[in-house]
């Protein structure tokens, strides 16, 4: 609510440029878990790309899903008695 008008302030790089003069160590943190994230992401779309240009089967399926015991869907732990 509060950091709305400020999320929309200027461009990306200024924003970033903002952030690293603000001396507060949890909001750097923040950015840098935030980088690696996106350059992830960015380096896994690019892997797969390639994959598809290259005619790779392997970039066109991700990783099978895991299938868990029943009891894990509804998000809490059920005990058997």
């Amino acid at each position: 609510m509060y950091l709305t008008p400020l999320v929309r302030l200027g461009t990306p790089k200024f924003r970033r440029f903002i952030f690293d003069l603000l001396p507060w160590k949890t909001l750097h943190q923040l950015q840098d878990i935030s980088d690696v994230i996106h350059n992830t992401a960015i380096e896994i779309i690019n892997s797969k790309k390639r994959a598809l240009e290259d005619g790779d089967e392997a970039g066109k399926t991700g990783q099978p899903r895991k299938r868990y015991p029943k009891h894990f869907e509804y998000g809490f732990f059920i005990p058997q008695l």
